[in-house]
């Protein structure tokens, strides 16, 4: 067992999908001017979205990235990226996507 792996959460469907999202994103995240924008493609309050940024950010589950401004933006890290891996493969063996959707 890896030393370093987080111990699962309720949250995890749902912090699945928020690092999804930042995946996607070409320059990260940039908690504020964008928080409306996930907040929208993921059906949840802001509020939720903050949380959900926070958790992550607590977990190391995203890490800070610097362009040309002071301000960071937030990219997956690997543990990010090995708690959607986990999620995955908890789908694929229990056959049953439905307990792992995240509802708005």
């Amino acid at each position: 067992m890896n030393q370093n792996r987080l111990p699962p959460s309720p949250l995890d469907p749902f912090l699945t999908r928020f690092l999804e999202l930042l995946a996607e994103r070409e320059r990260g995240f940039t908690p504020g001017p964008e928080s409306d924008k996930v907040a929208a493609a993921l059906g949840q309050p802001r509020a939720f979205i903050d949380m959900l940024f926070t958790s992550a950010r607590m977990r190391g589950l995203i890490k800070p990235t610097y362009g040309r401004g002071s301000r960071a933006a937030w990219i997956v890290s690997s543990h990010g990226l090995e708690l959607m891996e986990r999620q995955v493969s908890s789908i694929e063996q229990t056959g049953n996507r439905s307990q792992h959707q995240v509802e708005p």
